[in-house]
């Protein structure tokens, strides 16, 4: 399958693909948890797409995305890490051309410490498989693109813990 690779730019959140016309992705605060955020992955192809997801609170989450916090010069990642304990099963996400997906993190699910999530810092958020969820998928799921992979820039958080605005 061909590898498919989203950047999101957010500063002010102004947002681009990077080598790929399949696939845009947003990122915006969640409107009823402090601390959230919501990627919005919207397919901009004129083909369906198929990739796998799992709910935010399951405890593989950190075999899809990765966090990273930067406070004070220093970094923090989550390295595949999730504070999370149900084990969960992946489902494979289909969009048709123009449908948008929406998926919420939560960044002080992986990365341990909250000190390091407090106001000011930045947060990046990364999507890929871990080699474990892609071996174990790619013999199972039809068509699912196990090697779809996209991150954000790193976005501000202020002193209100949540980015202060976007521009679509």
């Amino acid at each position: 399958m061909k590898k498919t690779i989203i950047g999101i730019w957010l500063l002010p959140f102004v947002v681009a693909c990077q080598a790929s016309d399949v696939v845009r992705a947003t990122i915006d605060p969640s409107t009823n948890r402090t601390g959230s955020f919501i990627i919005h992955v919207t397919n901009v192809s004129t083909n369906t797409i198929r990739f796998l997801d799992i709910r935010e609170g399951s405890g593989w989450c950190g075999e899809f995305y990765e966090v990273t916090v930067e406070k004070d010069g220093e970094t923090y990642e989550s390295k595949g890490n999730c504070l999370y304990a149900p084990a969960d099963v992946p489902k494979v996400v289909e969009l048709a051309p123009g449908q948008t997906y929406d998926r919420e993190i939560q960044p002080v699910a992986y990365v341990r410490n909250e000190k390091h999530l407090t106001p000011p810092c930045t947060i990046a958020v990364q999507y890929r498989l871990t080699e474990k969820i892609k071996n174990r998928w790619r013999k199972i799921a039809e068509k699912v693109d196990v090697d779809l992979v996209f991150h954000t820039d790193k976005a501000q958080i202020g002193a209100s813990n949540q980015p202060s605005g976007r521009t679509r």
